[in-house]
């Protein structure tokens, strides 16, 4: 109940005398906005700094209040070009079929307060001037409106900053977005012996935090300076560089060429949960030097103080699980379905089989609408299935003169697949939508190293060009052909280790390395256009790295991440971590990593995000009351649309030599609470 108090007060503090308020009519300021593309539900995320592209040197700060609503800060200009801040409370409201908006039936102004030592809050004086709304057709863009000073406006605006912490475009966060535990303290503060100017402090990320102050001049005029800062070593938030501004104009006379900077000075905070204390230093005549304590005056959706990182499982809920029939409990018999390798978008999974006399052979199964199905012919080479569960690739092993890669679909079967012009074509990367497939070949029966190659329907087959020294295998490639990934190798005395590598365009492929210059090693998954792209250990292992062992994901050069470790892992062997599947936005990964069981090494699952961490699978299904006795597990894949996931595992029988295989869907669903 304090907090919500608290909250409520908020508006007290800033918006009291509301006698002379300005009432506007929030639908008919609205009906303009109907040109506009369909407004989002409302997310944390949506908090944070915006502003118009022709409008530089104002903008607004927005706030999704942790107790309900939202509460905005607009800081602007008069008319004779002093500056100007309004603040409103604000309450979300349906918009359209799906949608929602943040309508704010009162713009408050305030006046006659001094800055510093001589504040007095009875000088303060609030008038209501008219009212306004926030919608949002993206995470980073919408539009803003507003009646007020005799004036209406609509504008496109653009994110200028987010809050740490907070999650727009998933529930469970983007990649490379992290969270530190001081994100808590995003939020208003202020001093309440000072009721009627504050702060509103927001962690952009871990190393940037942006503040704006709201207060007055000497002479009792509306006053602001934002600054950008971060934590020193003593842990306070220090804003070296505070500036203000003048000569702006409000509304349509505004002109971002008349907006004038200035250097105002510095400002420090020292921020617990609850509360705090500012120093700040000024050379500008009026200003000077001093210090206050501060309260909390608002909490932020999704960001408790002290932050705690969310459970998967405060997420998602299960919406089915389901162990998929693989036949008799005897090992290597005909009916054992092994190899449960891909999940599509409606649940389908292709599987390989055993097959024939002594189980040498292999045929392709499709786990679909509750019952698997044989695939006729074509059992050997590997397997890759579209996203939408439509058509598999297949590069088999054939008696000589016949095609070496066949594509099945459910209305042609299988279909040879056209200008491949090299013999014995194994095909190792598809592209999620399986438009682009590539693989190595031997070009002539005389050649001494294989032809590294991509193939298309319409653009036929590209050789990728490799080094002289070194070769490199393709493993994924975007959806549209421009980037692919694939698997090099390098030698650390007898042994050869693994290198992730990328070509693009013609050149050469080059090696994916860390922030910090480390090789990174073994290619696990990416998002549709491999922009994002995830992986497994590092080419040379070093004890002395923080992250060894451990999986990774790359985004670009100096843009990369570790995903951590569970507590029962067993760092053995190459890949201890191993990435399985990444869903089409790259956002989630799943896979596998070693672990002991007394003393027997066994395999267990894991999911990846970046609002949870790495999670065992383990912890999930106890989560769900979902009991599993295999010995060993693993998630083999997620579907492109993370709807489903692909367990795969082994179950022990007597005979402590024999192992049955085992496989299992898992169907969640985002939970509907808000984030």
């Amino acid at each position: 109940m304090e907090n919500r108090q608290s909250e409520t007060a908020l508006e007290q503090r800033w918006s009291r005398g509301r006698a002379g308020k300005v009432m506007v009519s929030i639908v008919a300021l609205f009906l303009s906005t109907s040109v506009f593309a369909e407004s989002m539900p409302i997310r944390s995320g949506h908090a944070g700094h915006w502003y118009a592209a022709d409008r530089s040197g104002e903008g607004w700060v927005l706030e999704l209040r942790d107790a309900g609503g939202a509460w905005l800060y607009w800081f602007t200009y008069d008319e004779q070009g002093r500056q100007r801040w309004l603040t409103a409370a604000g309450d979300i409201v349906a918009d359209g079929d799906s949608g929602e908006r943040i309508d704010f039936s009162q713009l408050v102004v305030t006046r006659g307060a001094r800055f510093g030592p001589d504040f007095d809050p009875d000088d303060v004086v609030h008038e209501a001037v008219g009212s306004a709304s926030f919608r949002f057709d993206g995470c980073d863009s919408g539009q803003f409106s507003y009646e007020a000073f005799g004036q209406s406006q609509t504008f496109d605006v653009q994110r200028l900053a987010r809050v740490m912490g907070t999650r727009c475009e998933t529930p469970h966060g983007v990649v490379g977005r992290e969270t530190a535990e001081y994100a808590g303290v995003s939020g208003s503060w202020y001093d309440p012996s000072h009721n009627g100017e504050g702060f509103a402090m927001h962690w952009a990320t871990p190393n940037q935090a942006i503040v704006t102050w709201y207060s007055y001049d000497d002479e009792g005029n509306q006053y602001w300076m934002l600054g950008v800062g971060s934590v020193d070593r003593q842990g306070n938030v220090v804003f070296p560089d505070m500036h203000s501004t003048r000569g702006g104009r409000f509304g349509a006379n505004f002109d971002p060429d008349q907006v004038e900077r200035f250097e105002w000075g510095r400002l420090s905070l020292d921020l617990s949960c609850e509360g705090g204390y500012a120093e700040y230093s000024s050379p500008l005549a009026g200003f000077g030097d001093g210090s206050f304590e501060l309260s909390r005056l608002t909490r932020l959706r999704l960001l408790p103080c002290p932050y705690s990182w969310p459970a998967f499982t405060e997420l998602y809920e299960l919406h089915s699980f389901v162990e998929l029939p693989i036949g008799d409990a005897e090992p290597f018999e005909p009916s054992i379905v092994v190899h449960a390798q891909h999940v599509a978008n409606d649940g389908s999974v292709v599987a390989s089989r055993r097959v024939g006399e002594d189980n040498v052979g292999w045929q392709k199964q499709i786990w679909k609408d509750g019952k698997w199905m044989v695939i006729p012919g074509l059992g050997a080479g590997s397997t890759h299935f579209s996203d939408a569960g439509d058509a598999i690739a297949v590069g088999r092993l054939t008696e000589e003169g016949e095609p070496w890669v066949f594509l099945w679909t459910w209305s042609e079967g299988w279909t040879p697949l056209s200008g491949l012009a090299y013999p014995e074509a194994n095909v190792t990367a598809s592209s999620r939508n399986l438009q682009y497939l590539g693989g190595s070949s031997m070009p002539s029966p005389s050649a001494s190293r294989t032809v590294k190659w991509i193939w298309h329907a319409e653009e036929g087959v590209r050789v990728l060009p490799e080094p002289d020294d070194w070769g490199a295998l393709p493993m994924l490639i975007r959806r549209d052909g421009r980037r692919v990934l694939g698997r090099g190798m390098r030698s650390q005395g007898s042994t050869a280790r693994p290198v992730a590598v990328i070509w693009e365009g013609d050149d050469l492929p080059h090696e994916i390395k860390d922030a910090s210059g480390v090789q990174l090693g073994f290619l696990g998954g990416c998002d549709e256009l491999c922009e994002i792209v995830f992986g497994s250990d590092q080419t040379y292992i070093d004890a002395g790295h923080p992250k060894t062992r451990q999986a990774w994901y790359w985004r670009g050069a100096g843009d990369s991440g570790y995903l951590g470790r569970a507590p029962d892992d067993a760092l053995i062997g190459q890949a201890p971590y191993t990435v399985n599947g990444v869903i089409a936005d790259g956002t989630v990964a799943v896979g596998g990593y070693s672990r002991f069981v007394g003393n027997e090494l066994t395999g267990a699952g894991f999911v990846w995000t970046q609002a949870t961490g790495l999670v065992p699978l383990s912890e999930i299904l106890a989560s769900w009351q979902v009991e599993l006795e295999w010995i060993s597990m693993s998630v083999s894949d997620i579907s492109a649309n993370g709807e489903w996931m692909l367990l795969s595992g082994l179950v022990k029988f007597d005979n402590p030599l024999r192992y049955g295989y085992r496989a299992a869907l898992l169907r969640i669903q985002p939970k509907s609470n808000e984030w």
